[in-house]
């Protein structure tokens, strides 16, 4: 694939095309810019979460939003907090102190912004079709601060890594 890292400039950064992609950016994504409708990977309580849930792999499935046929290149993702809900259970008033924080590019950019994941190849979005994968988060060896990432979709399994990441 060709991209502007073969000439950029003038000078030739080709050999940083692939090691570019494997670190997931964190970047404001565009209002109205996803082609799928969202899957849920991971819901955590915060109040009785273990070490051992904040590593996981589940299944995921993506429904298009519209009948366009799409190629995608990115695959994104978001959190959304749930701020002074009650412990699962309990009988205090959840509604009196309730709020909501969400990173969904479709709400304002946060600092948090948005993790996106380059593909090597584009996949395409068929307008009757999904996509369905598989993602695997796991903390890095080396920092307990980064996190480990592999998105299979298909046959095609890519590698990546969030630097700093906060779960």
């Amino acid at each position: 694939e060709t991209t502007s890292w073969d000439s950029f400039h003038g000078l030739n950064f080709s050999a940083l095309g692939s090691a570019y992609r494997q670190v997931a950016a964190q970047q404001c994504l565009f209002r109205n810019s996803l082609a799928t409708r969202h899957a849920a990977l991971l819901q955590l309580d915060v109040y009785t979460v273990s070490v051992a849930e904040q590593e996981f792999s589940v299944p995921f499935q993506l429904d298009p939003l519209d009948s366009k046929v799409r190629d995608v290149h990115i695959l994104a993702s978001w959190f959304v907090l749930e701020f002074f809900s009650p412990p699962h259970g309990s009988r205090r008033n959840a509604a009196a102190n309730h709020s909501t924080l969400s990173t969904h590019p479709d709400e304002p950019c946060t600092h948090w912004q948005q993790t996106v994941f380059t593909l090597a190849k584009a996949v395409q979005l068929q307008a009757d079709g999904v996509l369905k994968g598989q993602a695997k988060v796991h903390r890095a060896s080396w920092s307990a601060r980064d996190l480990k990432v592999e998105l299979t979709i298909g046959a095609i399994a890519e590698r990546f890594v969030i630097v700093g990441a906060e779960l």
